[in-house]
């Protein structure tokens, strides 16, 4: 079928008269591409402000655009010129397809479109990496999923989370990037690096790496800035904002693919490494809590990890026979 066959299925729904089987055909056709699916929201638009206009008369629509079909025919099969006089009915039907299909064209030329809006979600892969219109990266966790549409119109661009992201965002100042997370939480930024982790838990963390951004957790609250390194925990509970000092940024190991130092505590490096690998691990010596630690960023094996930092400070390493580690003896140098 030609897409004035659809067309003309579309005037028939609209006019109650499709029967099933071209029912199925139109929806067929409209699933094929989101262009179909625009033309026929834009002629319910049209339909619907011009009253659904229905002709007085009862008209079998199958019967007579097949005899229009069968005229033609012959026209193009007989050689000599004849003039075919077409019953009033038709003429009818082809004016308001003509009327139906001007109104889409100006609909268009004086309607702006409308974005487009689709879907990227992670399932059950550790990562996606998903590229936006304006050239933002985005990096989706496990079980998370994006909303965006397939190009930015408007003062803002606009997204919407569901889950844990990581977002590189290109810079455009006269157009501000937005992330609206499922549970009505919102951040806005100018271009930067940051980390959003918004569930349907009692929490939403915000994480900045470079940059900065403004959370706003409610419409009615005005929101903090967040500058590079700096992180806020919002309590949907109690309603409450906690701000903090990124200890490290192995939170987001998640999107690097392994665990870096810079200068980090090496007590709260041993926490990274038992969440990041999933075991226990005791610093034995308290002197050493406060230890700066630097280390490349890696993905190696936590025996390791460990013996490298062990090294790093004179430590002896031990596994127990429960799978734990323990560091003990060393000292700051």
């Amino acid at each position: 079928m030609k897409e004035n066959d659809y067309l003309l299925l579309l005037y028939k729904r609209l006019n109650a008269e499709i029967g099933p089987e071209e029912s199925a055909r139109l929806e067929a056709w409209l699933l094929e591409s989101a262009e179909h699916r625009r033309l026929a929201g834009e002629m319910e638009q049209i339909w619907a402000a011009t009253g659904a206009y229905t002709p007085s008369l009862n008209v079998d629509l199958d019967k007579d655009f097949s005899l229009l079909q069968n005229r033609l025919r012959q026209e193009e099969t007989t050689p000599k010129l004849k003039i075919v006089r077409f019953p009033t009915v038709l003429v009818r039907i082809a004016a308001a397809l003509l009327l139906l299909l001007g109104a889409v064209w100006v609909f268009r030329v004086l309607q702006p479109e409308t974005p487009v809006w689709q879907m990227a979600a992670a399932g059950n892969a550790p990562k996606i990496e998903v590229k936006l219109p304006d050239g933002t990266r985005v990096w989706l966790r496990k079980g998370s999923s994006l909303e965006y549409p397939t190009s930015f119109e408007g003062a803002h661009r606009l997204v919407k989370l569901r889950g844990e992201a990581y977002f590189d965002v290109a810079h455009n100042p006269a157009h501000p990037f937005r992330v609206s997370v499922n549970t009505g939480e919102k951040v806005e930024v100018l271009g930067t690096q940051f980390n959003v982790r918004a569930s349907d838990q009692a929490q939403t963390s915000v994480l900045v790496r470079s940059g900065k951004v403004r959370y706003t957790p409610v419409d009615s609250q005005e929101g903090v800035l967040l500058v590079a390194g700096k992180k806020a925990v919002y309590d949907k509970i109690t309603a409450k904002i906690t701000l903090s000092d990124a200890i490290s940024f192995n939170e987001l190991a998640w999107q690097t693919g392994g665990l870096e130092f810079v200068k980090t505590p090496l007590s709260q490096a041993v926490r990274d490494l038992e969440n990041w690998y999933g075991v226990k691990v005791s610093l034995e010596n308290p002197a050493l809590a406060n230890c700066p630690h630097t280390a490349p960023l890696t993905n190696q094996s936590i025996y390791v990890v460990l013996k490298a930092m062990a090294e790093t400070y004179g430590m002896n390493v031990r596994r127990d026979s429960e799978g734990n580690y323990h560091l003990s003896g060393g000292n700051c140098q």
